[in-house]
């Protein structure tokens, strides 16, 4: 009992938090009626409790917002990579002819000596004091490598690409594993933590993959491997005089001390990043960026958990938060009015069954008239003549997705939904083709997204191939290789025009 302080109670009750306080309130319980506690002890616990404040409901980005701060990061990180890549070229052309450069660069050299010198001995010369000895040198440093506010821009982007928090993404290694075997897209495994929870459980794997094929000699600012590359490549000469191999450092003149060597090399702290210059206020001062939020913006627009369980994605992140009210509402009302357009293409858009081609034989003027076309554009539907992908078209400059009386310029996909738009019994297997590849293409994208881009062409073709009464996988079976290619290029957008 004689080792209890009061700075034990005063520090839970610093910490101003529910889990603080009820540590508090459990010390009082436990210690009543026991002798022996200190007088000062006993004071600080049983002197009344303040309330504790409701935190401030955490809300997400818009979108407007949150592409800014994406692509005000992405101009920063740019910069950089100009900048340190033409430093450490013209450092390595000079070191090729002198490999130790001396004191002597700050005297008499040239700014590719000084940089040489810099980038063999990760500094400018000083003197004992710590005090730099040369005059105008401190930001030779910082042409070759990143600074404060760069390291957090590669932070915030790779936040912005992957959702995760800041704490996971400024605590990533640089040590990871390449993933890719030939013929698939770049990809690498790296370890991560998330230490909220809790020492068994906070260490992971992070998967980061490109979403398409890098170009030559292009950096890729679109994909979280992309910008992991890149943070590899900046850190790397940083790295050597740090202890610890972390994916984003930087290096900080001011703040030296502390560091390793008192270089000045350091990782940036979690917590409020500084002010993004790209992302300001209605009066154009910079804002501070908000990891909680924006890491809550990503969950909202992709409605997926991020190195979290799907209840916890649902019940903490998506409900709570009041600006996803909108946007639900919005997709409820796109839905809705999606329905109403397929409702109303099904009533325009006709099938021709089995029956109906026989008869075409016989009378094709009946049927022609039945179907609101001429003989001629019922032979042309017939022969294969006036094929798009999944059916034919009777009337290719009166497209309602046009300007009339030109040459229609839309997506095959919106054949589906057309008025102008025809389906026979030839046309079923590359339906079928194509409805199993947009089924399953809804198991690899958000609901949201899936819904926009197939949900009406989905609708149409279950109804046509309803219509025809089609088995749908065995009718897909007899698509020939052509009908798949073509299937492929249309959902890659590969027909579109430009």
């Amino acid at each position: 009992m004689g080792e209890l302080r009061a700075g034990y109670v005063l520090e839970l009750r610093l910490l101003g938090t529910r889990e603080g306080l009820g540590v508090v309130h459990a010390l009082r319980v436990v210690l009543r009626g026991v002798e022996g506690v200190p007088n000062e002890f006993r004071d600080a616990l049983y002197t009344p409790v303040v309330a504790v404040r409701p935190r401030a409901a955490i809300e997400a980005y818009t979108e407007a917002e949150f592409r800014q701060i994406r692509r005000a990061a992405r101009r920063i990180v740019r910069a950089a990579v100009t900048r340190i890549r033409v430093a450490r070229a013209e450092a390595d052309r000079y070191l090729s002819g002198d490999p130790r450069p001396g004191e002597a660069c700050f005297r008499e050299g040239t700014r590719a000596a000084r940089l040489a010198y810099v980038a063999v001995h990760g500094g400018v010369p000083r003197r004992a004091s710590g005090k730099v000895r040369y005059v105008s040198c401190s930001d030779l440093v910082s042409e070759l490598h990143p600074l404060r506010n760069e390291a957090e821009a590669m932070a915030i982007l790779i936040m912005c690409l992957t959702g995760l928090n800041a704490s996971t993404v400024l605590g990533m290694s640089a040590e990871h594993s390449a993933a890719t075997a030939p013929g698939e897209l770049p990809a690498l495994v790296t370890r991560g933590s998330k230490p909220r929870r809790g020492p068994l459980r906070s260490e992971m794997d992070l998967t980061l993959s490109a979403e398409r094929r890098p170009m030559v000699d292009r950096d890729d600012y679109g994909s979280a491997h992309g910008v992991y590359e890149i943070a590899l490549e900046l850190g790397r000469e940083a790295r050597r005089y740090l202890d610890y191999p972390d994916l984003i450092v930087y290096h900080s003149f001011s703040y030296r001390l502390g560091t390793p060597r008192n270089l000045g090399y350091r990782t940036p702290a979690v917590g409020l990043f500084g002010p993004l210059e790209g992302f300001s206020d209605g009066e154009g001062m910079p804002q501070r960026v908000d990891s909680r939020r924006l890491r809550r913006t990503f969950l909202e627009l992709h409605q997926r958990p991020v190195a979290q369980a799907s209840a916890t994605l649902a019940s903490v992140y998506l409900v709570r938060d009041r600006t996803s009210l909108s946007t639900y509402q919005n997709v409820v009302a796109g839905a809705l009015k999606g329905e109403v357009e397929r409702i109303r293409a099904e009533n325009l858009g006709l099938t021709l069954s089995e029956e109906d081609c026989h008869a075409a034989r016989e009378n094709p003027t009946r049927v022609a008239d039945r179907f609101g076309v001429t003989e001629e554009i019922l032979g042309k539907v017939l022969a294969g003549k006036l094929d798009t992908v999944g059916s034919a078209c009777v009337d290719n400059e009166h497209s309602p997705y046009s300007e009339q009386g030109r040459p229609c310029t839309a997506s095959f996909l919106l054949c589906l939904t057309c008025p102008c738009s025809r389906s026979e019994p030839r046309h079923v297997p590359v339906q079928a083709l194509m409805l199993t590849e947009l089924r399953r293409r809804n198991t690899e994208m958000t609901p949201a997204e899936w819904d926009r881009r197939f949900a009406a062409a989905a609708a149409r073709l279950e109804d046509v191939l309803h219509l025809q009464r089609a088995d749908v996988p065995a009718e897909a079976e007899r698509a020939s290789a052509e009908d798949a290619r073509l299937v492929r290029a249309l959902l890659e957008n590969e027909l579109e025009i430009p």
